[in-house]
């Protein structure tokens, strides 16, 4: 007899379009010009010390003569090395280790450089880590101070134009976010020897505000899943390729309306019931043991990973 399980790992995502911007410096154009933002982490729930997120600066010139360079300004954090940043999230920095400091006091400069006649130019990935406690709720995150500031390495003296607020795409938690409970759940089949075994598992979510934040966050957010053993098809996870592994066997997910899952693509909150917590919400799922027509059966243990990810829709 064979314990089988499955290891479910949740993380956030969230992402958002923003317009960019185009300027002159010199002997270059450059156009196209934002900041990108990804989010992969529960600002409230993250531990800290964590990193949280990225940033990536980028852009596409076309210059005729020299070295162009673009500096993103953020404002310093107060008392430390350059850097790092503040944000518009408390207990939220942006660390940059490609960091100057200027004549503008209180400032930390990341650098971009615009190199060759016509390229692509990008500066990161610049992280964002959580340095204190942030409370749950809706977060825009971004530097404090998003300016941008040029300088043409042929022009002497050698000087600063200061050009328009920098765009960010990204950075932008849901209105009515709630959290995981739990980002490690594992499914435990317990002793069988064969396929067609099911467990049922939860994923539950608190801190949500209200029945009607709830109901909002539902409406809102899918899941998606990574793992390099989901099927091309999105059908089932494969089982792992450890030691004592079985073979021939696949997991496929159930949602609590009997629906199977297509790992491929988004699945809506909405389309799975739910129940109410005391602040939250859990949905119910099954795992269920099929057979892989891919390889012979043998048995052993069931050893698979599946990261679940929240997106808007």
């Amino acid at each position: 007899m064979y314990r089988y399980f499955i290891l479910l790992i949740f993380a956030c995502g969230y992402s958002q379009t923003a317009s960019a911007l185009s300027f002159s410096n010199g002997g270059c154009n450059f156009e196209n010009v934002r900041g990108e933002i990804t989010l992969f982490a529960d600002l409230a729930t993250a531990p800290i010390g964590s990193t949280v997120g990225e940033y990536y600066f980028k852009a596409t010139h076309t210059c005729t003569r020299g070295a162009q360079v673009v500096l993103f300004a953020g404002e310093q954090t107060p008392g430390s090395a350059g850097g790092r940043c503040l944000t518009t999230v408390p207990g939220i920095e942006l660390w940059g280790d490609t960091c100057r400091n200027p004549t503008l006091a209180g400032h930390a400069f990341f650098l971009v450089n615009g190199t060759g006649a016509v390229g692509n130019s990008q500066a990161g990935p610049y992280r964002f880590v959580k340095v204190g406690s942030v409370p749950v709720g809706p977060h825009t995150l971004k530097p404090t101070y998003n300016h941008l500031y040029s300088r043409d390495n042929y022009r002497r003296p050698e000087t600063l134009i200061r050009h328009e607020i920098l765009p960010f795409d990204g950075g932008e938690t849901p209105v009515n976010s709630c959290s995981l409970v739990s980002t490690d759940i594992k499914v435990d089949f317990g002793e069988i020897s064969n396929v067609g075994g099911s467990q049922p598992f939860s994923i539950e979510f608190g801190n949500c505000g209200g029945a009607n934040n709830v109901v909002d966050y539902v409406f809102s957010t899918a899941l998606t899943f990574r793992s390099p053993r989901i099927r091309s098809d999105g059908t089932a996870l494969r089982n792992g390729t450890c030691t004592n592994c079985a073979k021939g066997i696949q997991v496929r997910l159930k949602n609590n309306n009997g629906q199977y899952l297509d790992l491929s693509k988004k699945n809506s909150l909405a389309d799975n019931g739910l129940a109410f917590t005391a602040d939250g919400f859990r949905q119910s799922f099954t795992a269920e043991l099929h057979r892989n027509p891919d390889e012979a059966q043998t048995p052993g243990a069931i050893n698979t990973l599946l990261v679940f990810e929240t997106v808007l829709e």
